[in-house]
């Protein structure tokens, strides 16, 4: 028993570091997993995002083109008005 008591300093002290080692083994062990993981879910955030600027290019290039189609209808529709204007006015109505 004396002996026990004697070595049980160093047992401990030994015990301490072991159970230290694996709590950093561990905890580094869990810190790589969840940096995979936040990469991972950079990668994919990026690729969303970068879909999400295609498609709003995409539409506001549509939107520019059926602005250009409706601002060609109003110059003709006006163009009709002027029309019709000139022709009552010909007329003297």
């Amino acid at each position: 028993m004396e002996k026990e008591t004697e070595q049980f300093p160093t047992r401990l002290a030994t015990e301490c570091v072991k159970v230290v080692k694996e709590g950093v083994k561990d905890t580094e062990s869990k810190y790589t997993q969840d940096m995979e993981r936040l990469k991972r879910d950079l990668v994919v955030e990026k690729q969303m995002s970068e879909l999400k600027i295609k498609q709003l290019q995409e539409l506001l290039t549509a939107a520019h083109s059926q602005v250009g189609i409706l601002q060609c209808q109003l110059d003709e529709a006006k163009r009709q008005v002027q029309d019709i204007h000139n022709v009552s006015d010909n007329l003297g109505i």
